[in-house]
């Protein structure tokens, strides 16, 4: 696995239009802040020839955020800087027969229905109520079109459409966005077909025909083991890229940023600003932006925060313990002499 940054600094920028970097701290994608240097290096990437990029991260870290944010970014005269699809597999039970295939081309006919680059160079498909054809040229007056009889045929249909990346049309490739990609681990489970010719088609869109990037996001700190040693893929066909939580200065920050940007004005008597006030708030937090977003949110709702068992997430992580890891078998019945708070969780 290399570093973030170390892998960045490899890239290279082709002479383009100037882009319209936003400078705003927080982004339209909640869990986006203050992550410039990523999104200028990320950017980097993304104009370079097309990789296949795996994007870990501990969850809740802003990873998604982040290849949103800048995936979505815009020129000055507000022309898009890249075409991404975006396929999240939160909500998509993949081990449900064709599930994945219907988001994977759910997704593709919404790219095409929103962005001219996608409507130009899949003209020659067809999405119709869940159907998918191929529409063929035959002569000037007619047109002949075909279902493919298997997902891998769906695959290889789209990627063909897309023209091969070059150094001299100066153009961004596309890019396909895979959110909580270990989520592909249930779909080996059940289909292992499907997942076979996908990964196929990842390394050749990317390493081979270099037609588009993909970027797979998790949160899952074995993937890229899952990938290559289960999976077979080889692991020169894929960078991995860390996205870590703030450090304690950056969270500081964040949580200033928050109260005054998302707190209403009588509420923000309730919160200390101070960095003494701050050391209480990160020692139960952390620099994890969607903990200390939950402190601030439950402080507005449910009043002042007294003590670490106050704060709804270490309220939660102390009962599981005591459930999973202290007391599994007797966690219904009364409680021993040894009480769970001798451990120190926080």
């Amino acid at each position: 696995m290399i570093s973030f940054c170390r892998f960045l600094t490899c890239a290279r920028v082709l002479p383009r239009r100037r882009p319209l970097y936003d400078t705003r701290y927080f982004s339209d994608y909640g869990g986006f802040y203050n992550r410039h240097e990523e999104v200028e290096k990320l950017t980097t990437v993304f104009n370079e020839r097309p990789k296949f990029t795996v994007v870990l991260g501990p969850p809740s870290s802003g990873k998604t955020a982040l290849v949103r944010h800048v995936a979505t970014q815009l020129f000055r005269d507000n022309a898009p800087m890249f075409h991404p699809i975006f396929i999240d597999l939160r909500g998509v039970d993949v081990a449900s027969k064709d599930m994945f295939k219907r988001a994977f081309l759910r997704e593709t006919f919404s790219a095409k229905l929103k962005d001219a680059f996608w409507k130009k160079h899949l003209a020659g498909i067809e999405f119709d109520m869940g159907l998918f054809k191929i529409r063929t040229k035959l002569t000037k007056a007619k047109d002949s079109s075909s279902a493919p009889e298997n997902i891998g045929e769906i695959f290889d249909a789209v990627m063909k459409q897309v023209p091969t990346w070059s150094v001299s049309h100066g153009a961004c490739p596309p890019i396909l966005v895979v959110d909580e990609a270990n989520e592909l681990r249930k779909l080996g489970q059940k289909d292992p077909e499907t997942l076979e010719s996908f990964l196929r088609f990842v390394v050749k869109c990317t390493k081979q025909d270099q037609r588009l990037h993909v970027v797979f996001t998790s949160s899952d700190s074995f993937f890229q083991q899952w990938l290559s040693r289960d999976q077979g893929v080889d692991s020169s066909h894929f960078k991995v890229l860390v996205v870590g939580d703030l450090t304690k200065a950056e969270a500081y920050q964040y949580y200033l940023n928050l109260l005054d940007t998302h707190v209403a004005p009588e509420k923000r008597g309730l919160f200390g600003r101070t960095e003494e006030d701050f050391d209480r708030i990160y020692h139960l937090t952390g620099g994890r932006m969607y903990f200390i977003c939950d402190y601030v949110n439950q402080i507005c709702s449910m009043g002042p925060i007294q003590s670490a068992l106050d704060f709804m997430m270490v309220s939660n992580a102390r009962t599981f313990l005591r459930r999973e890891l202290i007391h599994p078998k007797n966690f219904l019945q009364e409680p021993s002499s040894r009480s769970v708070q001798d451990v120190d969780i926080i």
